[in-house]
């Protein structure tokens, strides 16, 4: 997971510019919007003074409790759209992977995978070109090394980027769409922590 790490960490420093200039704006947005309300507020609750100096305090009071609610929720919105473009550049930065690098990902998440070592790995036309035989061969005596039977095979398969360990109907998916979502959650925490 250390190349998935490396590229959002990447993509975090990359986005800094964008986020900051995004959060500026919408600060200044935020400002002008209060700025309204806040005078609109003031002319009706001075229109409303006439007829009581309580009720027109009471709706100034909601009137601004409201511009608030949707500026937080515009400001909410925004912070989830930055999230969403960061995760799909970094799907999209993922499946274009050189060869070393897609090698090291299928190498480093099959070592950590509880498997017999003769399945097969299940690639599409960009990434089985990035496993060739010599790579293949070399990992199979990697499992053999470690107690494994060292028989994976590759076939290509309409999967997305990433690959999928097959055998008897059972599948492991390690395609970088169902990598990032089951990480999502944990990534946009990780993310929102240090974007905003």
């Amino acid at each position: 997971m250390s190349n998935l790490d490396n590229l959002i960490a990447k993509i975090y420093e990359d986005s800094d510019m964008k986020v900051n200039e995004t959060i500026q704006l919408a600060k200044e947005e935020e400002n002008r919007k209060l700025d309204r309300t806040r005078h609109e507020a003031d002319r009706e609750a001075k229109g409303m003074m006439e007829k009581s100096s309580s009720e027109a305090v009471l709706l100034k009071e909601r009137i601004i409790s409201n511009a608030h609610l949707v500026i937080r929720n515009e400001k909410l919105q925004e912070k989830q759209n930055i999230i969403d473009k960061v995760m799909k550049r970094s799907l999209e930065d993922l499946s274009k992977l050189d060869k070393v690098k897609f090698q090291q990902f299928v190498e480093n998440n099959i070592s950590d995978s509880d498997i017999e070592g003769d399945e097969s790995i299940l690639v599409n036309e960009n990434c089985f070109n990035k496993l060739d035989g010599e790579f293949i061969g070399k990992l199979n005596e990697k499992l053999k090394k470690s107690g494994k039977k060292g028989l994976l095979k590759i076939e290509k398969s309409p999967v997305n980027d990433g690959f999928i360990l097959y055998k008897n109907g059972i599948e492991i998916n390690f395609t970088f769409g169902v990598m990032i979502s089951l990480q999502r959650e944990e990534l946009e925490q990780e993310l929102s922590e240090k974007l905003f």
